[in-house]
């Protein structure tokens, strides 16, 4: 059993520039909020999250997605998110497919899920920054997704 009501969880690789923003993010996050909620980070969505997202009321997922609006940050429901790079794993299983396997097994999975994605525009680059355009925009980006996190968690509650 969790011992706080909310998970925030990134998806990405820190290693591929723009495709790494939602694990930077995670981590920037929790300094600020980790008495207030738990946060992790994985490479993909899969049957294997299952088991981290279980009793958690609150469900935060950051992921990236394509889009030349560089740093645009979206906000949906788990019933009108678009594909983004993450949570459409085609060798595994969707989050919302996933999410309705464990209902269908017994999980108890959060009640309340949000999802935030953030618009990149490059694809498959090694490197351990973000290029210049997204890094340019992270200070807001940040500011943003703490905003969006601070009314999920106090006014969901």
């Amino acid at each position: 059993m969790p011992s706080k009501d909310t998970l925030v969880l990134g998806f990405g690789s820190d290693i591929l520039s723009d495709e790494g923003i939602a694990i930077r993010l995670v981590n920037d996050l929790k300094r600020k909020w980790e008495k207030h909620a738990d946060f992790l980070t994985h490479l993909t969505f899969s049957l294997y999250v299952l088991n981290d997202i279980a009793a958690y009321k609150r469900l935060v997922l950051i992921d990236a997605n394509l889009s030349k609006k560089i740093g645009e940050v979206q906000c949906y429901s788990i019933d009108e998110y678009p594909d983004t790079l993450h949570l459409v794993n085609y060798h595994d299983i969707s989050l919302k497919g996933g999410i309705e396997y464990a209902e269908k097994i017994g999980f108890e999975v959060p009640r309340h899920i949000g999802i935030i994605t953030i618009s990149i525009s490059q694809l498959g680059f090694i490197h351990d920054d973000f290029s210049k355009e997204l890094s340019k925009k992270y200070k807001s980006i940040l500011s943003e997704i703490e905003q969006l996190i601070e009314d999920f968690i106090f006014q969901v509650a």
